[in-house]
């Protein structure tokens, strides 16, 4: 993932947490803009940056999270779906 960025967004959470993580080797950089949800490839980087902090300055967040997610996402897909029909 080089020079990108990558916005998410999660319609099913209503508050929750943004977070902005920007890596940067060299020239090449990749920021995330993430609202009420992670990305795979963050949460890796998170998890090597949190083995670092000290517990209260930890980034909350696991893969449930995105697994929530994406069965909310469906959900909503087959009500769309129903709703069209």
């Amino acid at each position: 993932m080089k020079d990108s960025t990558v916005f998410k967004s999660n319609p099913c959470v209503q508050s929750g947490g943004i977070y902005y993580l920007t890596v940067a080797n060299g020239t090449d950089t990749t920021k995330f803009e993430l609202i009420n949800t992670v990305d795979y490839t963050a949460l890796k980087i998170i998890k090597i940056i949190n083995e670092y902090l000290p517990v209260r300055k930890q980034i909350w967040v696991c893969e449930k999270l995105i697994k929530d997610e994406e069965d909310c996402l469906t959900d909503l897909r087959k009500k769309a779906n129903n709703y069209k029909e």
